[in-house]
């Protein structure tokens, strides 16, 4: 069995992810979550990587298989609560992003195809190569409102009307054999070039770093334009001869720092890791970081 684990819900309209089951999808037999110990990077980046009700089995394909039937019934009721928290997500672009466990790509998929419609049916299709009898090398992709089903009303995304809503959560398997070796199955992700950027969270930075440099910028001008209206007073040429303010900064250089020895260990370990980083960095460029280390 493969297992199929969900990782979060993101949006490109906003900078917030939500763990998977914050919003009301099915939950496993029993409803017991089980939350996959996760990495530094993985914890920065959102990850909630979780499990999920879909049973996927290698070479097996499923036709119109049902969620949430353990009552009996097919269809799950969702309050008039669940059901405006739902169109919310679905106006603010929200996607599902899922993982298989032993497939070690990512990918996702959506809520919806218009607004207030949810896509309640998916289609999971996987491709294996075999470079040799007995040894598969898999690889998936999601894709939703196939007509696939042939279960009454499943061909079409539902429509979330007020109030209470029922919904069928179904979803297929099929398998099919590539030719892609599984050295090159990275190369679609890669050449993919319809990137929406995130231009909210870039002209937010930018402001940020605008407003913070003027603030530096005015104290800074205040604080040396007061030094420099106090020197030019007709004072006395004792109080002349005696030097304030910013103008006491070269006499620092020859005075020695207190606690010496800790500067220069922080000032080594500071130059150490600058230095580990621009290597990671430049092995990163060169693609030489292995891209299947999760939260790396």
């Amino acid at each position: 069995m493969i297992e199929v684990k969900a990782i979060k819900l993101t949006s490109v309209k906003t900078v917030v992810p939500y763990e998977y089951y914050a919003l009301p999808f099915c939950k496993p037999e029993g409803g017991e979550l089980h939350y996959k110990s996760e990495n530094l990077g993985e914890v920065m980046r959102g990850d909630r990587i979780v499990n999920t009700p879909y049973e996927v089995f290698m070479k097996k394909d499923a036709s119109c298989h049902t969620l949430c039937t353990a009552s009996g019934n097919a269809k799950v009721t969702i309050d008039k609560s669940e059901s405006e928290l739902l169109r919310q997500r679905i106006a603010e672009d929200y996607h599902k992003h899922k993982k298989f466990s032993s497939i070690t790509d990512t990918s996702w998929d959506g809520l919806m195809n218009r607004a207030n419609f949810l896509e309640h049916h998916l289609d999971i299709n996987l491709k294996f190569h075999e470079p040799t009898p007995g040894v598969y090398r898999s690889k998936y992709s999601i894709k939703q409102g196939e007509k696939s089903c042939s279960i009454e009303h499943l061909d079409t995304p539902q429509q979330l009307m007020d109030g209470a809503n029922e919904i069928m959560w179904t979803y297929s398997v099929r398998w099919e054999e590539s030719e892609i070796p599984w050295a090159s199955r990275w190369d679609t992700y890669l050449n993919m070039k319809d990137v929406q950027i995130h231009w909210f969270s870039i002209l937010n930075s930018l402001v940020v770093v605008i407003c913070l440099t003027g603030f530096l910028s005015v104290i800074i001008i205040r604080t040396v334009r007061r030094d420099i209206a106090q020197y030019n007073r007709d004072e006395d040429i004792e109080d002349t001869l005696e030097e304030t303010g910013w103008k006491l900064v070269h006499g620092d250089v020859f005075r020695p720092p207190r606690y010496g020895m800790l500067l220069v260990n922080l000032v080594g370990t500071g130059i150490q890791l600058l230095g580990m980083v621009a290597v990671t960095v430049s092995f990163a460029c060169l693609a030489c970081c292995p891209h299947l280390a999760e939260g790396h």
